[in-house]
């Protein structure tokens, strides 16, 4: 399937630059540098974590664009995450309420236009909320129909990566890290990153962009 092939090509690179850590780790006498070298390594596996998932939707939703799938046959889920911001800047809009009757119905109207036309993403920006925890992964399961069952065997060890880098980023240093952290750390990387391009694949087979499916 293409989209997977473009989604692992995008992840190779990922996993060949977090598994030199290890390599580089080895070669390291100085336990200052090592410490550097430990801590240094979670903010990387972390961010991959949050570049991956936003890269991999980001394949996502133009494929589905190109699909050029009529609105009424989209899944609601996919549907209401194409076309949020449209809905935030109308129904959150504190003017709103003291717009003219003319100017609502307007704006109603160019909703329906919208909806009578082929599915397409306003825009690709995928909201990890610079924290892709556990609830963040699950909100955008959520968003993109996917099921976020197998991710809860995660869970702890994802809660885990993330409470160690905000640690480290707000210079914390309770939590040392160790070398066995880190090994965690990209083995969980590899985990997460599989599950959802399985997520995907699964999503593109059995058509659950299609209401009904």
């Amino acid at each position: 399937m293409k989209i997977i092939e473009e989604i692992e090509e995008a992840n190779y690179w990922r996993e060949i630059e977090l598994m030199s850590f290890q390599k580089i780790l080895v070669r390291i006498k100085n336990e200052k540098e090592k410490k550097a070298l430990l801590n240094a390594s979670i903010h990387f596996i972390y961010a991959h974590w949050e570049g991956f998932v936003s890269s991999s939707l980001k394949i996502l939703m133009e494929v589905l664009n190109e699909k050029k799938i009529n609105c009424i046959n989209i899944h609601t889920n996919i549907l209401t995450n194409g076309y949020e911001i449209n809905l935030k800047e109308d129904l959150s809009n504190p003017t709103y309420k003291k717009e003219s009757f003319e100017k609502k119905c307007r704006k109603l109207e160019c909703l329906v236009n919208l909806l009578n036309s082929d599915f397409k993403f306003q825009n690709f920006k995928v909201d990890t909320k610079s924290n892709l925890n556990f609830n963040v992964l699950k909100t955008l399961c959520k968003k993109f129909n996917f099921s976020s069952e197998k991710f809860e065997t995660l869970e702890t060890k994802l809660e885990k990566l993330i409470k160690r880098r905000n640690g480290i980023a707000h210079g914390e240093n309770s939590f040392p890290i160790t070398k066995e952290d880190m090994v965690e750390s990209i083995e969980l990387y590899i985990e997460l990153s599989g599950l959802l391009k399985n997520e995907i694949e699964s999503f593109m087979k059995e058509y659950k962009y299609l209401k009904n499916k």
